[in-house]
């Protein structure tokens, strides 16, 4: 497997990974994947601007990717909102946490001081994922996301410093 920065010629295996993980419909603040036209103008906008949207590719196919993006004010420039995700069959076995810690060192280059994430509270695996990383939770929303038929679920918060660890 090799992670690297996104290619526009990515784009299909990219949105096809993204909805695949979203139809989960246990992960990400979706149900599905996103629109495919403002799908690939997001995708675009990170590669214009070198900003960190990482694909990890096996055999040609895009199979999990991991995106920091920064905040649009100038006010909150240093920061930058972390998402990622991995198909089911290649979690569990390190692959996320070297994802993770490709585009981190790449948000580090940019002069990113702060990145954040909100993860469910039931998603064990990823909190310890994040905390491994260096992730601190920093709060917790009460019934911060409503889960199709099943009610209401919370969200943390969580926090890290790019200039703690270097």
């Amino acid at each position: 497997m090799k992670i690297r920065q996104i290619r526009e010629e990515d784009f299909e295996g990219y949105h096809r990974c993204l909805d695949e993980v979203a139809c989960e419909r246990k992960y990400l603040a979706m149900y599905e994947g996103p629109p495919r036209e403002g799908s690939l103008g997001w995708v675009k906008n990170h590669i214009a601007k070198d900003q960190p949207l990482h694909v990890a590719v096996d055999e040609g196919e895009i199979v999990g990717w991991c995106d920091i993006t920064p905040l649009p004010r100038e006010v909150f420039a240093h920061r930058a909102e972390l998402g990622m995700g991995l198909l089911k069959r290649y979690r569990g076995q390190g692959k996320g946490s070297l994802l993770a810690e490709s585009a981190i060192a790449h948000a580090r280059k940019m002069g990113i001081r702060r990145i954040d994430l909100d993860v469910r509270a039931d998603n064990e695996a990823a909190i310890k994922l994040y905390r491994a990383l260096g992730f601190i939770e920093e709060g917790r929303i009460k019934d911060g996301i409503r889960r199709e038929d099943e009610g209401f679920e919370d969200v943390i918060l969580m926090g890290y410093f790019t200039e703690w660890i270097q």
